[in-house]
């Protein structure tokens, strides 16, 4: 399990800075609100929204629920209509009158009665919500609620107190990292009432909108004291916010975020990685722009990690990002075996051994081919030549251009077989004598005034801006030689057999020989010259949009890049990453 992300297979860092301006984005489409208000009694078992068609009246009534006038003008009337009725001539208009007014002050004083049952009211409009990281803490976060206007009513000494709550800030902290999607029902949780997400996991999770921040299990009322701003009596206030947030968010379709729902408002495109499993955590960093909001996902159904580390990032990606311009908002890494094993060896191998053998045999016209793996083979009237993909090496792209290198050698082995004719005395004809020139990209004799060099291959694997994996070929013609100054016999056979027609003419082929099969080598020569001139990889193209990585609906890929260059089970590929707000739902 790598270390440097959690432990997980991916994770994708996202700054908190980037979070808190998406809220701020959110809110002005209207989807967080910024009106608060709410009435609750002492324990949030009476409470009511703002959202409510009578919050009004309401509120009303109840700061007028310790105001006696009611009761008094009740008494004042019963006490005229006793004195009234005690007259010898009593005024029946007057008594029915007021017996009609008791029975409209008996149902002001029912209505006022249903709403002396509430404590505090909240009647404030907040700027957007803001998120802070802690020190040391990788599964929780502080959580700012920062009051722009308003009041907080409440009852004390047998009044109904109003406070101006102007420029309050209440900060606490939020569990973040308890919270599991899973891949079917994404169960957010160990039971059914935890469902959140009920489609499989898509680019959705990680809108800023999608953030778990775990309000239910968040101890609301312990409020940070030295980021907290409290302009009001504070204990009214914690049990005003608490009741809120128990009440009010908990009874939304989504009570793990700002009090609006989840919906799917993209079509899900299969990514090379579709994560199977997400959780969250926080990575703290001294520097202002690197503390991040870690998303740490599992592929193919892998087990969460068990580990007491998991989710602790040694430190934040946010810090390696090779972009450091503010439009880089995150980075989204991914393990460097899981990389090479799901897209390397399973996607972009398999292309280039069919795009390199495609070449070969365009080339080759009229020869035999065969392949096996990154092993190709062509041959024709004596000549033969294996090609072979070997020495993968990964390496990073150079300035110019930003990506990883994957690059393989293109080496060459073959021969030149001739039968030669051997004539005794320049005329008789006495049969053949097999010769063989070997060649490669390692041969120590040159061969038409070069010196033999291995070829290369090399794919520049980068992302497109719409998070979607491009592959770009570079390639480096190889040159052969050959390996033996001199041709060589066939078989051993022909060595006896050209020595005794040599006894007979001075003149046979041993001189000969070798001048006729370098003719021959002419056609070798091609190979070296023009042949490997017009290799050309042309099926590359397809990969660009063959392979998404996750999050593409959401997020702009930019550079691309290894963690620690050492490509073992800790290292990891890089992508700084851009949040794309005009991907963000119309409100």
């Amino acid at each position: 399990m790598n270390a440097n992300l959690g432990l997980f297979d991916m994770t994708l860092a996202l700054s908190t800075s980037k979070i808190n301006s998406q809220f701020a984005f959110l809110q002005k489409k209207g989807i967080i609100k910024k009106d608060w208000k709410f009435l609750s009694d002492l324990d949030g078992y009476k409470t009511l929204n703002g959202t409510d068609p009578n919050f009004a009246t309401a509120l009303s009534a109840w700061k007028n629920s310790l105001d006696h006038t009611l009761e008094d003008e009740f008494k004042a009337i019963d006490a005229k209509i006793t004195a009234e009725v005690e007259k010898d001539e009593p005024d029946l208009i007057n008594i029915k009158a007021w017996q009609k007014r008791k029975v409209e002050l008996v149902k002001l004083m029912d209505e006022k009665s249903k709403y002396s049952i509430f404590h505090c009211a909240l009647d404030c409009e907040i700027d957007p919500p803001k998120v802070w990281l802690i020190k040391g803490e990788s599964n929780k976060l502080y959580f700012e609620i920062p009051i722009k206007t308003g009041t907080l009513s409440y009852k004390k000494d047998g009044v109904i107190k109003v406070d101006k709550i102007d420029g309050s800030k209440y900060v606490f902290t939020v569990p973040v990292a308890n919270k599991i999607v899973k891949k079917a029902d994404v169960i957010l949780g160990d039971t059914e009432q935890d469902k959140l997400v009920l489609n499989d996991i898509s680019d959705d999770i990680f809108r800023i909108e999608s953030l778990f921040l775990d309000f239910q299990n968040a101890n609301i009322a312990q409020y940070d004291k030295t980021r907290s701003i409290i302009l009001t009596d504070s204990t009214t206030l914690q049990i005003t916010l608490t009741n809120y947030f128990s009440k009010i968010v908990a009874r939304t379709d989504n009570p793990y975020i700002l009090g609006y729902s989840i919906q799917r408002k993209v079509a899900t495109r299969d990514a090379l990685l579709q994560p199977t499993t997400a959780t969250y955590s926080t990575s703290f960093s001294t520097e202002e722009r690197s503390n991040a909001f870690n998303f740490l996902m599992q592929v193919d159904n892998h087990a969460l990690p068990i580990d007491q580390r998991r989710g602790m990032l040694p430190k934040s990606l946010i810090e390696d990002a090779l972009d450091k311009s503010p439009t880089v908002n995150g980075v989204m890494g991914i393990n460097y075996q899981m990389f090479m094993t799901k897209y390397v060896d399973e996607v972009l191998t398999p292309q280039i051994a069919e795009a390199f053998g495609k070449s070969l045999r365009s080339i080759f016209v009229g020869f035999s081919y065969n392949r096996t793996d990154l092993t190709y083979k062509v041959a024709k009237d004596g000549f033969s030549a294996n090609f072979y993909l070997n020495n993968r090496k990964i390496t990073e792209g150079t300035t110019e251009k930003r990506g990883i290198l994957i690059s393989w050698d293109i080496e060459i082995k073959g021969s030149l077989h001739k039968e030669v004719e051997k004539k005794i005395l320049g005329f008789i004809d006495v049969g053949t004598i097999g010769m063989d020139q070997r060649f490669s990209t390692s041969g120590a004799f040159k061969l038409n005034e070069h010196s033999s060099k291995k070829g290369k291959l090399s794919i520049l694997v980068s992302a497109s801006t719409q998070g979607q994996l491009m592959a770009e070929s570079f390639y480096e013609k190889p040159f052969i030689a050959k390996d033996t100054e001199m041709p060589e016999y066939t078989n051993p056979g022909d060595v006896v057999k050209d020595i005794l027609l040599g006894i007979i003419d001075a003149l046979s082929m041993n001189i000969l020989a070798p001048f006729l099969l370098m003719k021959e080598m002419d056609f070798a020569k091609n190979i070296d010259d023009k042949t490997m001139d017009n290799f050309r990889l042309d099926d590359l193209g397809e990969l660009n949009t063959k392979v998404i990585l996750p999050g593409s609906n959401v997020f702009t890929f930019k550079t691309l890049r290894l963690l620690t260059r050492k490509q073992d089970d800790q290292d990891a590929i890089l992508f700084d990453i851009a949040y794309a707000p005009e991907s963000l739902p119309n409100s």
